[in-house]
């Protein structure tokens, strides 16, 4: 058995030890005239892990439209198929019944041998 796959089995294991499935609501940016215009889509479902990374950290986040609460202590970790993004201009996120909208921070791909191994990254429960 190679590397890549051998991974993939521990990703794919480690995943079955407390799944979540998810669908993604993803928001693309796309420059149109002067501007950007947002276009809404959805994406999945995919079957990941979700976990506390770091301690409670609990923040106000004050605007000029309103207050929201954030939590930013949540990570996951996804198999090498999950199409789960975060930059710029494209902004994913997704609801657990009972657990609150989580907001993709950051995404990043695992990669051996130049193949994707899995997509693991940070959270926000935004409240």
């Amino acid at each position: 058995m190679d590397m890549v796959t051998m991974r993939r089995q521990h990703v794919a294991f480690n995943i079955s030890q407390n799944p979540t499935t998810v669908t993604i609501n993803r928001v693309t940016k796309e420059k149109q005239g002067g501007g950007f215009k947002n276009n809404p889509s959805t994406v999945g479902p995919f079957t990941i892990r979700i976990f506390t990374a770091k301690s409670l950290q609990i923040r106000d986040i004050s605007n000029t439209g309103g207050t929201k609460k954030t939590d930013q202590s949540w990570a996951f970790l996804a198999d090498y198929k999950a199409d789960i993004q975060a930059d710029a201009t494209i902004q994913d996120q997704f609801l657990i019944e009972g657990v609150g909208t989580f907001r993709v921070v950051s995404a990043i791909s695992e990669m051996l041998n130049g193949q994707r191994i899995c997509v693991k990254g940070e959270l926000e429960r935004v409240n």
